[in-house]
């Protein structure tokens, strides 16, 4: 089993978690850098400004996570979903999005892309961005966060 304690600075650098399911996973400001997430379930987490710098995210499910102002400079993004992410300010200029699902996320003028990509094309909403993300609340250890349901089907 993997555990991450919710809202502490995860570190996993050249870790493996393939086939996990981190749904709803507090991973803000994360260091995930070459770290192999392929087939993991990652719907509604959360990894606003975290380091995701030569990741594979190959056929992983990030359907409305949060990646606000992360940086996924070279991660590889192969046959994952995306739909519904949030993407706005994220730098994602050096990442693979070979045949990534993108419709209905949301981008701004500060979301970084691969040169040549077309995200109007690829299903991407454009909207504001909501400028500096403000720091997580500090919660004490064992405290349950209840989710909304996630709007994605399985």
């Amino acid at each position: 089993m993997f555990f991450l304690p919710l809202r502490s600075r995860a570190v996993c650098r050249s870790a493996s978690v393939v086939s996990v399911n981190l749904r709803h996973a507090d991973l803000t400001t994360a260091i995930l850098r070459r770290t192999r997430c392929v087939q993991t379930d990652l719907r509604g987490a959360r990894m606003v400004a975290a380091d995701l710098r030569d990741a594979d995210f190959t056929e992983a499910d990030l359907r409305e996570a949060n990646l606000r102002k992360a940086d996924a400079g070279g991660a590889v993004f192969h046959d994952a979903d995306l739909r519904l992410a949030d993407l706005r300010g994220s730098d994602l200029s050096a990442a693979d999005l070979l045949r990534t699902r993108l419709t209905g996320a949301l981008a701004s003028e500060r979301t970084r892309w691969p040169a040549g990509f077309d995200p109007v094309a690829a299903g991407v909403v454009l909207t504001d961005d909501l400028g500096p993300e403000p720091p997580p609340p500090l919660q004490p250890p064992g405290v349950t966060t209840q989710h909304p349901p996630l709007r994605s089907l399985p």
